[in-house]
């Protein structure tokens, strides 16, 4: 299995989830008080987590950062969750990204991104 951000491939996999950001409104109850309600999908967002390890982690760090930094719009593709493929990426939004260094722990470099799918 194979999940690509640009031209970095993540390895070892990464944890991918899927989730959604919705719309909600207030909405007014007949006889007094109020509830929300959902409008709609506002976004679908995939989140991929995982850990940077190795000689090279921190140079993967950078990496990931100079792609993550330098553009909103990049192409993924996911084999675990089937979406795009190696000759045909999907375009996604980068939404927000997070490296974590760990005190005592200097093995490791934990992440998360997350990203919008282009609708």
């Amino acid at each position: 299995m194979t999940t690509k951000l640009a031209d970095h491939t993540f390895s070892p996999m990464p944890s991918i989830s899927i989730g959604s950001e919705v719309e909600l409104a207030e909405k007014k109850i007949l006889f007094g008080g109020t509830t929300m309600e959902q409008t709609g999908v506002k976004a679908v967002l995939i989140s991929i987590e995982g850990e940077l390890t190795g000689e090279n982690r921190y140079t993967e760090r950078d990496t990931l950062m100079a792609i993550l930094t330098g553009a909103t719009k990049v192409n993924f593709y996911s084999d675990t969750i089937s979406y795009g493929s190696v000759g045909s990426p999907k375009s996604v939004w980068v939404r927000g990204y997070n490296f974590v260094h760990i005190k005592g722990s200097p093995n490791g470099i934990p992440f998360q991104i997350i990203m919008e799918l282009e609708s």
